[in-house]
């Protein structure tokens, strides 16, 4: 196990440092307004035709094409505001979720919690400097420096899981069933940037090691080990200390990437419906394309770049 000489103080802070900040850009994304459900709700158990099943068996007028397409999109598991009998179907309001009092700080602590045991799980036979939390090993490059490729992916899912954790929770909370809450969709841009982000990290850290086995001992020397992680210097810069452009872009495009998601996370949530079925927010295909592009210039960089600085 690699050991390094530092303070108690000076390793506590260190080993939770990215923790924090994940936690604390999630946290900050999430709006904190209320959506208190004021009208009695009911859960739809069948819709059969121009009949619904909520509570009671309730006949819906379906007199024009808005009517037609309101109620094809009611299904079973949605909760929507009591309907009266005879009641137009473009007139059936979904309900949404109980954002107000305790539901949002709730839904935070129970998405980062699941999250944070998730990586813990995970990181179960880690090797990391004595001293520091095993999560570190999510983040931290066998240098002993934070690598850029595993804490873009780590922050990136990070947010993703958290974002899904939470609007979960906070569906459930609010009275669906955990089965009904739990059909959240995500996109294929979401799943794409996801795939990129661990393939990126899987690339980076076999470039590098392919690197090491066949380089000179002059140009292994470079990629010495860090007595200390050092969290901005390590993701801006390279082994010998000199500003790293490849880096620094992809950390930019990832920090853009996630606060842009968090700003459409939070539009959702604050009126997040109690639909059997919706969707997190999609990147936008540019925002995507740039997402891939800027990890194709990091691993570009670091196969044709030298070993310690690249």
């Amino acid at each position: 196990m690699r050991k390094t000489e530092m303070s108690a103080h000076q390793l506590s802070w260190a080993s939770m440092r990215t923790v924090w900040f994940c936690a604390a850009i999630s946290v900050a994304g999430a709006l904190m307004i209320s959506s208190d459900v004021h009208a009695a709700t009911c859960r739809i158990s069948e819709v059969a035709g121009a009949t619904i099943t909520c509570g009671n068996k309730v006949t819906v007028k379906t007199e024009n094409d808005a009517d037609k397409a309101a109620i094809a999109k009611l299904a079973v598991g949605s909760i929507i505001e009591a309907p009266t009998d005879n009641i137009r179907a473009s007139d059936i309001k979904i309900a949404e979720a109980d954002a107000g009092g305790w539901g949002t700080p709730l839904a935070l602590l129970f998405s980062i919690a699941m999250v944070v045991l998730y990586a813990w799980i995970v990181t179960a036979r880690a090797d990391v400097p004595d001293g520091y939390w095993r999560v570190m090993a999510l983040v931290l490059g066998q240098d002993n420096r934070y690598s850029n490729s595993k804490v873009q992916a780590a922050a990136w899912m990070g947010v993703l899981l958290i974002s899904f954790m939470g609007i979960c929770f906070l569906r459930w909370w609010s009275g669906m069933s955990w089965r009904d809450a739990t059909n959240v969709g995500i996109s294929d841009n979401l799943l794409t940037m996801a795939g990129l982000s661990a393939a990126a990290a899987a690339a980076a850290k076999i470039t590098t090691a392919t690197k090491m086995t066949t380089a000179a001992p002059a140009d292994a020397a470079k990629k010495s080990e860090s007595a200390e992680p050092h969290f901005w210097h390590d993701l801006f810069h390279n082994d010998v200390g000199a500003w790293d452009i490849g880096d620094a872009q992809m950390i930019v495009v990832t920090a853009v990437s996630i606060v842009l998601f968090l700003v459409n996370v939070g539009t959702v949530w604050e009126n997040l419906q109690l639909a059997a079925h919706i969707d997190l927010p999609s990147p936008t295909n540019a925002l995507t394309f740039a997402f891939g592009g800027s990890l194709g210039g990091y691993l570009a960089k670091k196969v044709g770049g030298t070993v310690g600085q690249s």
